[in-house]
């Protein structure tokens, strides 16, 4: 069971897409030199440009997510909260599809919270606020604005879980997102779709929790699995956090990007 939306997107946004994939397909072909963060989609510009690299997925500041001092008082209040960032486009995130698997969750954690970062800057907000209060979450389920950046830091350092849940359609297939880069290098257990390059990249309860089937039942499965085996989820998100550090630190991935030019 999958939570669809209603569409958001109208005829002028449909024209300006269409224009923009024009104008990008140019500067494709007239580039000297691309680089890409994923397999298929170098197969997709190979079409209009050879002269395409395929490099490791997206760059972090490592040392600037990886460090973080909890509060000892904050610590010890043992608030659990699911974070997830980025916006609330359904085919993209999955985000529609999350509540409805927290309300599953709700059930019988009910210490548990759900906290959507940045959510409140987009259209769909509205909709999702209703969803919760139809499922009377409202008090479980939070939303922000957009928050600084030293903010998101502690926000991903204090969660039980960090959530990207990408569908498996032909845009997710083709990205790799940025932020799964971010959740890896805090440590903090992180729970995954397995589409595309995550799939490739992360090994499912080893430095990630993947979901293969993104319906509600698996993901509030695999949501109450992490929470009730601390120890374990921990030692999945230590792991995680060193596979950031040796894949995705701007600094290794800078070194690589100069001997490949040279």
């Amino acid at each position: 069971e999958t939570y669809i939306p209603p569409p958001y997107i109208n005829g002028f946004q449909k024209f300006r897409g269409y224009l923009s994939s024009y104008f990008v397909k140019i500067g494709l072909f007239y580039s000297d030199m691309i680089f890409t963060n994923t397999s298929q989609l170098k197969n997709d510009i190979y079409k209009f440009n050879k002269r395409v690299r395929n490099f490791p997925g997206e760059i972090v500041d490592y040392n600037y997510f990886s460090k973080f001092e909890k509060s000892i008082f904050l610590s010890k209040l043992n608030c659990k909260y699911i974070a997830y960032v980025g916006n609330l486009v359904e085919d993209q995130n999955g985000s529609f599809t999350l509540l409805k698997a927290f309300s599953e969750l709700a059930r019988t954690e009910k210490d548990t919270y759900l906290v959507y970062v940045g959510g409140k800057g987009y259209p769909q907000y509205k909709t999702l606020l209703k969803c919760s209060k139809d499922l009377n979450l409202e008090k479980k389920v939070i939303f922000t604005n957009f928050v600084r950046e030293i903010n998101l830091k502690k926000i991903y350092h204090y969660a039980s879980i960090l959530v990207v849940l990408k569908p498996d359609n032909h845009r997710n297939y083709r990205n790799f997102p940025g932020k799964i880069t971010e959740y890896l290098s805090t440590g903090t257990p992180v729970i995954s779709s397995s589409v595309g390059a995550l799939s490739k990249i992360l090994n499912n309860n080893k430095t990630a929790f993947l979901v293969e089937d993104l319906s509600i039942k698996n993901i509030a499965n695999k949501l109450k699995f992490i929470l009730t085996n601390k120890s374990f989820s921990n030692n999945v998100g230590k792991k995680g956090q060193l596979l950031a550090k040796e894949t995705f630190d701007k600094k290794k991935i800078a070194k690589k990007l100069i001997e490949f030019i040279e």
